[in-house]
């Protein structure tokens, strides 16, 4: 949210980031694991479900995270310009 407050007023869309008031003090107390494709094909094969196998590979090769793969609509998805 921070780059895009400051992308806005780059372009004199805002004059404020309300974003600078927040706090940010949380750092990552883990690496982030990074699944290969073998890996994802692996998990994909253990699930039954196809709307969640469907979530599992977004996630996979966009690196979503689980609340914007959650979040997304199938209108955000745009198949013709990829």
């Amino acid at each position: 949210m921070y780059s895009l407050f400051e992308h806005a007023k780059r372009h004199k869309l805002c004059d404020i980031n309300p974003i600078e008031t927040v706090r940010q003090g949380a750092k990552r107390l883990n690496r982030a694991s990074v699944l290969t494709v073998e890996e994802i094909r692996d998990i994909m094969l253990e699930i039954p479900n196809p709307a969640i196998r469907l979530a599992v590979l977004v996630a996979g090769v966009t690196a979503l995270r689980r609340s914007e793969v959650r979040g997304l609509m199938w209108h955000d998805i745009d198949l013709d310009t990829h």
